[in-house]
């Protein structure tokens, strides 16, 4: 029986086919260490750009805590002012000890230690106690001893 073709049992006729060999697995991968250093260098410029905003901010931080610092310290400062300002304005014949006073509380400033400090403004407290004006006055005066010696008392000595 043949075939009506006349090509017999191969029907691609007289045509011959090589047999081709494709070995898929002998294949080298492609080179993508490109693109692992490409994306090493995007990592390490994004850690960059965080590692410098944390340091700004940690800047910025540190620049509004000393500012606030120092206009506490300032406010501070104008508050003992005003009180001098009001001691030495009040006309009285208690002037001079006023002053007298005044002065052996910035004394307090010269300490050179805690427990000279603490000695100082004993002593201070006691004059005050054995001072003889009216409340206002008074007032005043504990506030500025009070006031000096906490200041001093946070300095580090």
């Amino acid at each position: 029986m043949g075939n009506e073709n006349g090509w017999g049992n191969n029907p691609l006729g007289n045509i011959k086919m090589t047999k081709v060999k494709l070995d898929l697995h002998q294949k080298p991968a492609p080179d993508m260490s490109h693109i692992q250093r490409y994306n090493e260098q995007i990592r390490k410029e994004k850690k960059r750009e965080i590692e410098e905003k944390m340091h700004k901010e940690e800047a910025e931080k540190q620049y509004r805590d000393q500012t606030l610092q120092l206009l506490s310290g300032i406010e501070r400062n104008t508050a003992v002012l005003q009180e001098i300002s009001f001691l030495m304005r009040k006309s009285s014949e208690k002037q001079e000890e006023i002053f007298a006073l005044i002065v052996e509380m910035l004394e307090i400033t010269k300490s050179s230690n805690q427990e000279e400090a603490v000695s100082k403004y004993r002593s201070i407290m006691e004059k005050i106690n054995q001072f003889t004006s009216d409340s206002a006055t008074l007032q005043s005066l504990y506030t500025l001893s009070g006031t000096i010696f906490n200041v001093v008392s946070n300095m580090n000595f």
